[in-house]
């Protein structure tokens, strides 16, 4: 009987594979063998969820929320959120033209780049970051110039490729601050500079700002869109999920430049599944609750965050306190790859955390930690890697 031989499409043969295969089967065998994992790989933070949503929810549940949102309701869900922009950044936005509400930030990324970036486009991306923002742009065909971020720069890209490029040719910036992994922010005057560039040159901005709000020591991130010229230039992500801790709803809203936002609103009324009510009335209770709820899980990042970097420092290992996100970007012994390190982390010790090649070549030779867990097991993670701290023992040069 012949075999049928299904082929990938050569479009995704250049997109780079998943890191962690590895890493999963070795989670299956320890789970086999009943070894309690301290997970602080996958941002998953165990946050309560506020007594005011847990209210809510039970009058959630019915069947008319489960059906289609109405174009009315999502506006309202707009207007509110509009509401707490201009309280928070000071910029007032028009609901029904500069903002997307998004389920799914991996997806809205996906469908910027298909709509936006044609073969050819030249797309600027930062590493270390997230892949998806690489594995989206060549899907597009787009040709990526890295721009790298280094510790001596406190990791914001050097922008001077960005200038004097030709006009004709379009080009997008897919970039990420607060930054996931290291916990680095861009000021008001980088934003500044960005979009004086990005209008010389023909350049759209895409700005994962997903981690706006888990901020510490009063660094307040600021919004592209606080530049006068913001929103002519491109289009920034908020996550309502990030601040929350509610990682796996995954929505929020993509504010700024109308014609992409008109473009994906169009498009997706033929590529995605439309709202649904239950989602939009969730995502406006947690609005309606915003300021409390991130409020508090700031005090406990903030907490777990001096905690981890007490750890840390006292294995001696290089990591620097984060001034945002819930993330540690750490240096690891220069004689291990960040995927065996992680690896013989886990195997060893139950500690999962994620390799820095997850989020590029350039991220070879550190480890992401997510602040996922309470203060109890944060200090456990550091006892546990202390017993086997004799296999990585090395020192760092200051």
């Amino acid at each position: 009987m012949r075999k049928v031989i299904v082929e990938k499409a050569e479009r995704l043969e250049k997109v780079p594979p998943y890191p962690l295969f590895d890493i999963n089967r070795t989670l299956k065998r320890l789970d086999k063998k009943g070894v309690e994992i301290i997970d602080l790989g996958r941002f998953d933070p165990a946050l309560s969820l506020p007594d005011s949503i847990q209210k809510v929810l039970p009058s959630l549940y019915t069947k008319e929320n489960f059906s289609y949102a109405e174009a009315s309701e999502i506006l309202k869900l707009k207007e509110i959120f509009s509401f707490w922009f201009k309280k928070r950044y000071g910029v007032l936005l028009n609901p029904k033209t500069e903002i997307y509400f998004y389920t799914g930030k991996r997806e809205a990324i996906a469908q910027l780049s298909l709509f936006f970036i044609n073969p050819g486009d030249k797309v600027f991306i930062t590493e270390p970051s997230s892949q998806i923002y690489k594995g989206c742009t060549l899907l597009a065909e787009g040709e990526i110039e890295v721009l790298p971020l280094l510790e001596r720069n406190d990791y914001l890209p050097n922008l001077n490729p960005l200038k004097g490029q030709s006009k004709d040719k379009r080009k997008f910036f897919f970039l990420n601050f607060p930054h996931n992994p290291t916990g680095s922010l861009a000021d008001f005057l980088f934003y500044q500079e960005l979009v004086e560039i990005a209008l010389k040159n023909n350049i759209r901005i895409v700005q994962d700002a997903s981690y706006n709000e888990i901020y510490f020591d009063e660094h307040l991130p600021p919004s592209l869109m606080q530049v006068g010229e913001g929103k002519k230039v491109g289009v920034e992500f908020h996550s309502l999920s990030s601040g929350t801790g509610l990682s796996g709803l995954d929505c929020g809203f993509i504010v700024g430049n109308r014609e992409m936002l008109f473009g994906l609103e169009s498009q997706n009324k033929l590529f995605s599944q439309r709202q649904n009510r239950f989602i939009l009335k969730l995502a406006e209770a947690l609005l309606q609750e915003y300021e409390s709820i991130i409020s508090k899980n700031r005090e406990e990042y903030k907490f777990r965050r001096d905690v981890m970097i007490e750890i840390l420092l006292g294995l001696g290992w290089r990591a620097k306190k984060p001034k945002a996100t819930p993330f540690f970007w750490a240096q690891i012994p220069g004689r291990y790859s960040s995927l065996g390190f992680c690896r013989m982390l886990l195997r060893r010790t139950g500690v999962l955390a994620s390799p820095g090649i997850e989020y590029g070549g350039i991220g070879e030779g550190f480890i992401r930690f997510s602040l996922n867990q309470p203060k109890e097991k944060l200090k456990e993670t550091g006892e546990r890697i202390k017993d086997h701290f004799h296999i990585w023992q090395k020192r760092y040069r200051s």
